[in-house]
């Protein structure tokens, strides 16, 4: 660590990152700390995929760290959706009161509810059946989307973007009141 951090403050990222690669294959064991220096490093650079690499086995060294569960949901969403909500749900099991997990799962669920209502949209009117399943389809998504979203505002009541996604959900649910309450939280913030 000590070396990788005076290459990093030489400027070689590269060779910062070749000594912490070399610090994991030299301490297989309880090096739990490199893992997470290059999951930091490859998610700044936006490469999930190599952070993923990174992620699973430290996940396996310090199980109960629900920033890493957290970070092991962020670096699946673009390969395998599936363990991204897996590494959500763990990172809230181990920690009630994370806001990203809440959030991130909340996003996932609304993304798939207004991927379904944009296919609805296009779905023509002679195809009635289809319609109403694709509209049944979005509002499941935004069902699940939504305990998320009220569990995030919970946590951290100023945050815009969930605020904004709650509107659109209790206005497709006509959920008046809620959607009274929160259209006015949006007003104040502004």
């Amino acid at each position: 660590h000590y070396i990788a951090t005076c290459y990093e403050a030489m400027g070689d990222t590269a060779m910062s990152v070749e000594t912490y690669k070399q610090g994991i294959e030299a301490y297989p064991e309880n090096n739990v700390y490199l893992y997470i220096q290059l999951i930091n490093y490859y998610l700044g650079k936006k490469q999930l995929d190599q952070a993923a690499s990174f992620i699973r086995p430290a996940v396996a060294q310090d199980p109960e760290n629900f920033s890493l569960w957290n970070v092991y949901g962020l670096a699946h969403e673009d390969s395998d959706m599936e363990a991204a909500i897996t590494g959500y749900k763990k990172a809230i099991e181990l920690n009630p009161e994370f806001f990203d997990p809440y959030y991130n799962l909340g996003t996932i669920y609304f993304n798939r509810g207004v991927e379904a209502n944009n296919e609805a949209m296009s779905i023509p009117l002679s195809e009635t059946e289809k319609y109403n399943a694709t509209i049944l389809l979005r509002d499941e998504h935004f069902d699940n989307a939504m305990p998320y979203y009220e569990k995030a505002h919970e946590i951290d009541p100023n945050y815009g973007d969930v605020l904004v996604a709650l509107k659109e959900i209790y206005y497709r649910k006509q959920m008046t009141d809620k959607l009274a309450e929160v259209t006015k939280k949006i007003e104040d913030l502004k």
